[in-house]
């Protein structure tokens, strides 16, 4: 399953490879931002205990913490503190408030860590190859989640598509020479 948008447009002209993936990444500042996002969601379901909620806000922050510690689970799955289910809640459960500054400072190191790995360059990471197969080999970490999340195990490669905001690729296509641009979208 796929958990980014994904376009395909026609080569360009200046194109030397029969595919060219551009995986656009998001700033910085916005990661870190959604990162935050995702402690908010998972402490105050997990560890604020609030006593007026009624069983819809129940619910939609409930969703909202499985999806943060999924997100978490995908991105930072090699990291010792996500290397199973019980050490990444025992990491998550540490967390004082919903802004817990030790733990976004250790997300923000390992999403350093994470660029340093992929060198995007002005925010893109060029992924060039001559088959289908092979563009699909080297795009599976940034649009899919690996079967860490699925309950496969802990431990693996990380899910790099929480970081992309969308991926374009250039091909050679009758359909796409009409100007036509498909969309592969989430799911």
């Amino acid at each position: 399953m796929t958990c980014v948008v994904t376009e395909f447009h026609l080569a360009s002209l200046c194109q030397e490879t029969p595919f060219l993936a551009t995986v656009e990444l998001f700033g910085r500042i916005e990661i870190h931002g959604m990162l935050q996002d995702y402690l908010e969601a998972y402490y105050q379901f997990h560890l604020e205990k609030e006593e007026d909620l009624d069983e819809e806000e129940l619910n939609e922050r409930e969703l909202k913490a499985r999806t943060a510690f999924d997100v978490l689970v995908a991105i930072f799955a090699e990291q010792d503190c996500f290397r199973d289910e019980n050490c990444a809640l025992e990491f998550l459960n540490r967390a004082t408030s919903d802004k817990d500054q030790t733990i976004l400072q250790c997300f923000s190191a390992w999403i350093d860590e994470l660029m340093e790995q992929h060198k995007p360059q002005d925010g893109l990471v060029h992924l060039t190859a001559s088959t289908a197969e092979e563009l699909n080999i080297l795009l599976e970490p940034w649009v899919t989640t690996n079967s860490a999340v699925n309950g496969d195990g802990f431990g693996q490669a990380p899910s790099l598509w929480p970081m992309v905001r969308i991926v374009r690729v250039g091909m050679q296509s009758k359909l796409l020479r009409r100007g036509i641009i498909i969309s592969d979208l989430p799911g």
